[in-house]
């Protein structure tokens, strides 16, 4: 095809529809109803940028019905739309990974460490969380709420004056305080942008969002860990998308 606006935006929107038909298997299932069929089926690209496919859609039709001069087309989309369907058929074809916008060192405890070192360790370098690593695997994520409760329930009255003894309080005494064991979830170095806004999604019936995501070659807890999404990440991460 040729290189007018036009052509641009049927190049994008053709993209798009050969990847929902292959993904689909269905080549006989029009644009819109492809669209509608993959939204209900996941969380994605598809279903973050429902509303847009479907418009570009009536575009598409308009432009491939509309009024030819010789044989081309003369209706061209604006510039804007055009990028638009361009970097919406890119997120979808080519959605971002996790690795390596959020490679980096991850800090680890263990069930042993005292919590008066790892709570000083956590103040120092600004963390809400932090997982515990034991046995050759990640075992648990202990966070400032588990600390909270765990302190809430530890505190102890000396001479008028309450106080909260961690001297010899390890890491394993605090983190029976969890509200839950399921705070957190691994995902593989090749897991996108939409697994993780995915795996930080809360179902209605779900006691609440995780508190991170680890990142491991393959997703696994006997893996090192690669990278840590929490939820301060997302802004950015729904940005992106």
């Amino acid at each position: 095809m040729g290189n007018t606006p036009a052509d641009q935006f049927l190049d994008a929107f053709n993209d798009i529809e050969g990847w929902l038909q292959s993904i689909l298997q269905e080549d006989a299932t029009g644009f819109a109803e492809l669209v509608r069929i993959r939204a209900g089926q996941t969380f994605g690209p598809v279903r973050t940028h429902e509303d847009e496919l479907l418009q570009f859609a009536k575009l598409r039709n308009a432009i491939v019905h509309g009024d030819r001069e010789s044989g081309e087309l003369i209706a061209d989309p604006r510039p804007d739309v055009v990028e638009k369907i361009c970097r919406i058929r890119d997120t979808i074809l080519d959605p971002p990974s996790v690795i390596p916008k959020f490679r980096g060192d991850v800090t680890t405890v263990s069930d042993e460490a005292p919590l008066s070192r790892v709570v000083r360790k956590m103040q120092e370098r600004n963390y809400s969380q932090v997982p515990i690593r034991g046995d050759g695997r990640i075992q648990g994520l202990l966070t400032t709420n588990t600390i909270a409760r765990w302190a809430g329930a530890h505190v102890e009255q000396e001479g008028g004056h309450e106080i909260l003894l961690t001297d010899r309080t390890t890491v394993s005494e605090v983190r029976v305080h969890a509200e839950r064991e399921g705070n957190h979830t691994f995902l593989t170095r090749d897991d996108t942008f939409f697994d993780v806004a995915n795996a930080f999604q809360v179902e209605p019936d779900d006691y609440g969002p995780i508190d991170a995501a680890l990142i491991t070659e393959n997703g696994r807890p006997d893996e090192s860990l690669l990278g840590i999404i929490t939820m301060a990440d997302l802004p950015a991460i729904h940005k992106a998308l």
